[in-house]
Parts: structure tokens; sequence; C-alpha cells
């Protein structure tokens, strides 16, 4: 309970009105690699949208748009600045309750949001968005997995990861933040009481300190389609 109240405090503090930065491209390449038609208009639901920047791109592309945020103040500036429909998004903290909608999407997205989720709202998660997919329709989400710690020095531009230069991070490189690491497997287990299967998946590294390769994060992109 003292952990939930602390990542709804840090999802609080975050309460700020701020205008989209640039839109994720591994979602766009990945969902392209999966042969995901853009040309043909899409419902596309972001749960935990943030800035918006992903829907955003959707927009442009043709697609209606939809989202969940538990940052009241965010998601008004992000409506009023981009002229969008108050119906089509919901304030809601996830790890209480989940809209009540009779709405279906061809698309839901949820970039870096279990993290911050216990393993039964994992489930209620995977299980709502069973509920609204359109058969055949697509899940994409990531997570981080783990950061990596350099623990001896190696070339600039040298490009190996391995335990042989880096250790695993025991909780992640900013620690005020209540984000956990997750596990693939455990993730995938939860999906076995929903109707949909994994069809892809990729790591997203990058680098976490500002002048070197020293602090690594390994995330991690998943694409479900439900049958």
């Amino acid at each position: 309970m003292k952990k939930k109240r602390y990542v709804n405090l840090w999802w609080k503090r975050k309460d700020v009105a701020t205008d989209p930065l640039c839109p994720n491209l591994n979602i766009f390449r990945f969902l392209k690699l999966n042969n995901f038609n853009f040309q043909n208009q899409k419902k596309v639901l972001d749960i935990g949208f943030g800035n918006g920047e992903n829907l955003i791109e959707f927009k442009k592309r043709g697609h209606r748009i939809f989202g969940i945020e538990i940052r009241k103040n965010l998601l008004n500036f992000f409506l009023k600045k981009n002229g969008l429909k108050k119906e089509n998004f919901f304030i809601s903290d996830i790890t209480k309750n989940l809209p009540l909608t009779k709405k279906k999407f061809h698309l839901i997205i949820m970039i870096d949001v279990l993290c911050y989720l216990d393993d039964n709202e994992q489930k209620k998660v995977f299980n709502w968005v069973d509920d609204h997919l359109y058969k055949k329709s697509l899940f994409l989400f990531s997570f981080t997995q783990n950061d990596l710690l350099q623990k001896r020095n190696k070339k600039i531009d040298s490009w190996e990861i391995s335990r042989k230069f880096y250790k695993k991070a025991k909780v992640n490189f900013d620690r005020k933040n209540p984000m956990k690491f997750l596990n693939f497997e455990n993730l995938m287990k939860k999906f076995s009481y929903t109707n949909m299967k994994i069809i892809g998946s990729h790591f997203d590294v990058s680098t976490y300190s500002k002048k070197d390769s020293s602090k690594l994060r390994i995330g991690r992109f998943v694409l479900m389609k439900k049958n």
C-alpha cells in the first residue's frame, strides 16, 4: 500500500501542462515491420499517453485517436491545444479502475506504464485490453527490463554489451522514480487467460548517461494480436 501511495504521488507531481516532444519512432517502425496497415483509418487508444506525441503522430496519419491518462491537468491541456473531443479521452487511475466504455479499437498501445503496476493490476489491464480490441487487432506495449552499469573501462567506440563490461542495477537509475524492472516470461504468463498471442518482440537499448555509455537501459517492445 505504501508503494502504491508513492506511485500516485509521483504522478501527481508530474501533472503539469507540457507540450509534446517527438513521437517514439520504435512504435511506428515495429508496427510497419509487422505489416500494420497505416493507410486504412484505425481507432487507436494510448493507455497512459503522457504528452500525447504518439497520438498526434497517429492523428497526422489519418487515424482516430483515444487516450487514458491519470494526470487531469496534462490531459485537459492536451485536449485544448489540439482541439480534440473530450469524449474520446478518459481520466483514470488504472491501479484502481479502468474506463467503463463499450468502445473497441484496432490498436491499443501502452508505453512504459506496466512498470508502475503490480501483478494483479497488470492482469486486469490485459483483460480489459482483450475486451476492447476488435478481432485480429493489436496490442503494443513496452517496459524496462533492466538498467546496466559499466563495471570496467572499454574503448569509446566499442559496442560490446556483455557481463564482461556491465552488471545489472538493483534499482532503476532515477531512484526517486518508482518504476520497477519486469520479467518478460512472467508478463507473458498473464496473457494465458486472454485471446491474445505474441507476434513480435524487440529490444530497445539506450544510453542513460549524458556523455558516455556507462549507463544503459534495456527496454523491450512486445506486440500481441487478438485471435
